[in-house]
């Protein structure tokens, strides 16, 4: 019998999780986007959190490919060799693992980009969760896009990330199997 997990669930040991979302909205044929990723390792364990305001982006989907090539970036820099991307952006995540052309034609150069990073990082994985598994780097994107911010957050979660992602620490359960 297969069950659906209540809630989000890190991956083994080595494995670290970026999850990572975009926010975009028009408002007056203007538009904001921002991005947020939740770094954790194989313990759920909150590691760092960021988030990126960003201008010029035309799409949500554009808002999620860069939001993607942004969260593989920060683990290129923090040197981080086993992970797992996570999101609930399925067409992005389709279009990265399978076929380009599930994105709009004007993403494909980013998702290019993407896959290049991918196959130079053996142990990087691109994955779809749902949405309700991805709610404190939501929180995170909406915050960079609504008050036009960038930050980075080590060691403890931001404060109106925290509920979120306590939650799913308390849902965590750590196995010793080989």
């Amino acid at each position: 019998m297969h069950t659906t997990p209540a809630s989000w669930m890190p991956h083994a040991n080595p494995y670290h999780s970026f999850c990572c979302d975009a926010s975009f909205k028009t408002v007056n044929s203007i538009s904001y986007a921002g991005w947020g990723l939740i770094h954790r390792d194989f313990a759920g364990t909150f590691i760092h959190a960021r988030c990126e305001h960003a201008n010029g982006v035309v799409s949500a989907e554009e808002a999620e490919c860069r939001g993607l090539i942004h969260a593989l970036k920060v683990a290129e820099e923090l040197g981080v060799q086993f992970t797992y991307f996570e999101m609930h952006a399925q067409l992005v995540v389709k279009a990265v693992n399978e076929n380009i052309h599930s994105a709009a034609w004007e993403n494909h150069s980013i998702i290019s980009d993407i896959k290049h990073k991918l196959a130079a990082h053996p142990y990087w994985f691109c994955k779809y969760i749902s949405r309700k598994f991805n709610l404190p780097a939501d929180k995170l994107a909406k915050h960079a896009r609504i008050h036009s911010v960038s930050k980075v957050w080590f060691d403890y979660p931001p404060s109106f990330t925290a509920c979120a992602i306590l939650e799913d620490m308390n849902n965590v359960v750590i196995s010793n199997s080989s």
